[in-house]
C-alpha cells in the first residue's frame, strides 16, 4: 500500500520554541516538541501506529494530547493539509491582461541616453559584462519621447497616479529632453503626473535643481558610502573620484530648498567588495540626520556573469558582517527603537515586512500563480533610446515587448508569462515557499532566455533567505511581542 502524503509545511526551530509554517493557510504556529516531531507522520500512519512508535520516547498521555490537537487543527482549521497545487497559472486571464495593458499602465521610464559621464567599475554597462550592452553615445530623440508619453497617457486612463521617470546612462546628460518631456506630459495629461529621476548626482547645477523643485520631481542620487568607499569604484571617465562633487551638489540643493531633498529625495547605494558594512552604517545613519525623511535603497553589486571581484574578497566575509548587523537590528527592535538606523532598516526591513504583512488563507488553490512576476509592461514600461519597449530597465537587453510605432506586443507578453510559468511547474508545485517567493523574470534570465539552472540556484537561495527571515521574526517576537507593531502602517513595495 502506497504511503500517504506528508503535510505541506515547513518546520522551524528557534532556541526557545518549535514552530510550523503551514503553507496551505500561510499561518505560523508555535507547537510543543511532540507535535513538531509527529506532524510529518499524521497522514502516513494511523493513531495507534503513532502511539506504538513513540510510546518509548514520550509519555503515552502526552502523545495522545498532541495527536488530539493535531487532528483538531486538521479538521477545524484546515491546517496541515497534504494538498498541493496542480498547476502554476497566472492570476489573470489573457483578456484581463490585455485590458489592463490597454487602460492601467502604472509607470513610464524613459532612457534619456545610453551615455554616462562616469565609468563605475561594477556597472553592468561597463563592458565587463558580456551579456549586457556597453555605454554608447546614443541620446533619445524628443520625437521618440513624445510618442512614448502619448502611448503611456492613452493607456493609463484608469491609473490614478500616473508616473514618468527618467533613467540612463546618466539622464541629466540629456537635460533639455527631460525639460521638454515634463512640459509635454503636464500639458497633455488631465491628471497630475508624478515624476522621478535616478542620477549619479555629478551634473546637478542650480538650473536643474530649481527645475526639479518647481516640478515636484522625485530625486534618487547614487551614493555608495563615505569618500574612501564611494570613490573606489564610482569614478569619472578620467578616473577621478566623485564623492566630493556629489556632496557639494547635495548641499546646493539644501541651500536652494532645505525641505526639498528630505521630502522628495533619497539615495541608492550599491554595496561592493571589499565589504565594510560597519563603516557604511555609520555614514548613512549620520547622513540621515541631515536629511531625516529621505529614503535609502540598498543593492549588492551584480557579480554574476562577470569576473569583476573574483579574487577580491572571502566568500564568508559579507555573510559574517550581515549577521553582526542583523543582531544589532534585532536588539534595536526588541528595545522598540526601529528608527535609529536607516541603514539597518534598508538592509533588513523589506524581507521582514513580507512576513509581517502576509495574508492568512483558508486553503491553497489548485492553480497557483508565479507570484513574483509582474505583467510585463504594466507595472513599468521601460522605453529605450530607440523607442523599444521592455519589461523594466533591468531587462533592457532581453526581448523587447513592443515599440512606439506598434505599441505593446500582447502575444510576446503572454508568451513570456506562459514560458515563465512552465519553468516554475518543474520546481514550484511542491515548494514550501510557493506563497512567499518573490522571484521575478530578472532572476532567471541568462542572456536572452530563461535558465532552469539559474532558476534552481535562485530557488535555493530564496528558501534559505525566507527561512532565516521567519526565524528572525519569531526570535524577535519571543523577546518582545510588540517589536514589529511599528510596521502596521507600512506598505510592501
Amino acid at each position: 500500500m502506497a504511503k500517504k502524503k506528508k503535510p505541506f509545511i515547513k518546520k522551524i526551530k528557534t532556541k526557545k520554541n518549535y514552530y510550523i509554517y503551514d503553507v496551505s493557510t500561510n499561518n505560523i504556529l508555535r507547537v510543543d516538541k511532540i507535535v513538531w516531531e509527529l506532524i510529518d507522520f499524521v497522514h502516513e500512519f494511523s493513531r495507534d501506529e503513532i502511539l506504538n512508535r513513540w510510546k518509548g520516547k514520550y509519555e503515552i498521555n502526552n502523545i495522545k494530547k498532541a495527536l488530539n490537537n493535531i487532528y483538531i487543527y486538521i479538521e477545524k482549521e484546515n491546517l496541515f493539509s497534504t494538498h498541493l497545487p496542480r498547476e502554476i497559472k497566472f492570476s489573470f486571464s489573457e483578456d484581463e491582461i490585455i485590458r489592463m495593458l490597454n487602460t492601467s499602465l502604472k509607470q513610464l521610464t524613459l532612457e534619456t541616453t545610453q551615455q554616462c559621464n562616469l565609468r563605475c567599475f561594477y556597472c553592468v554597462y561597463s563592458g565587463k559584462f558580456p551579456l549586457e550592452r556597453s555605454h554608447t553615445s546614443k541620446f533619445m530623440d524628443l520625437k521618440i519621447a513624445k510618442h512614448a508619453i502619448d502611448y503611456y497617457l492613452a493607456h493609463s486612463q484608469e491609473n490614478d497616479r500616473p508616473t514618468i521617470t527618467f533613467y540612463g546612462g546618466e539622464p541629466l546628460l540629456n537635460f533639455p529632453l527631460i525639460e521638454e518631456c515634463v512640459k509635454y506630459a503636464q500639458k497633455n495629461s488631465k491628471k497630475k503626473i508624478y515624476f522621478g529621476i535616478t542620477t549619479n548626482g555629478t551634473l546637478l547645477n542650480e538650473k536643474m535643481i530649481k527645475f526639479l523643485i518647481d516640478n515636484d520631481i522625485g530625486l534618487t542620487i547614487s551614493l555608495d558610502g563615505p569618500k574612501e568607499i564611494h570613490d573606489r569604484y564610482r569614478r569619472t571617465i578620467f578616473g577621478n573620484g566623485t564623492f566630493d562633487l556629489i556632496l557639494s551638489n547635495i548641499e546646493k540643493i539644501r541651500n536652494i530648498s532645505s525641505e526639498y531633498f528630505s521630502s522628495h529625495g533619497g539615495f541608492n547605494s550599491v554595496i561592493s567588495p571589499p565589504f565594510n558594512l560597519k563603516k557604511l552604517k555609520k555614514f548613512f545613519d549620520s547622513l540621515a540626520e541631515s536629511y531625516p525623511h529621505s529614503y535609502l535603497k540598498i543593492s549588492f553589486v551584480k557579480r554574476e556573469e562577470s569576473v569583476l571581484f573574483k579574487h577580491k574578497f572571502k566568500s564568508n566575509d559579507l555573510h559574517n558582517q550581515l549577521q553582526k548587523l542583523k543582531l544589532a537590528f534585532k536588539s534595536n527592535l526588541i528595545k522598540e527603537e526601529p528608527n535609529k538606523s536607516p541603514f539597518l532598516r534598508a538592509l533588513f526591513e523589506s524581507d521582514i515586512l513580507k512576513i509581517y504583512k502576509r495574508g492568512i488563507f483558508d486553503t491553497l488553490r489548485d492553480f497557483y500563480p508565479p507570484n513574483g512576476i509582474c505583467i510585463p509592461g504594466l507595472r513599468k514600461l521601460f522605453v529605450n533610446v530607440y523607442g523599444n519597449f521592455y519589461i523594466c530597465e533591468r531587462l533592457d537587453n532581453f526581448h523587447a515587448i513592443g515599440n512606439i510605432s506598434k505599441g505593446l506586443d500582447y502575444e510576446k507578453i503572454l508568451n513570456l508569462i506562459n514560458n515563465y510559468s512552465s519553468l516554475c511547474k518543474e520546481v514550484c508545485l511542491d515548494c514550501w515557499l510557493i506563497r512567499l517567493c518573490d522571484l521575478c523574470f530578472v532572476s532567471v534570465i541568462s542572456g536572452k532566455k530563461f535558465s532552469m539552472e539559474k532558476k534552481r540556484k535562485k530557488c535555493e537561495y530564496q528558501k534559505k533567505r525566507f527561512e532565516n527571515t521567519i526565524k528572525f521574526c519569531l526570535e524577535l517576537l519571543e523577546e518582545n511581542p510588540e517589536a514589529l507593531d511599528y510596521l502596521k502602517n507600512s506598505i510592501i513595495i
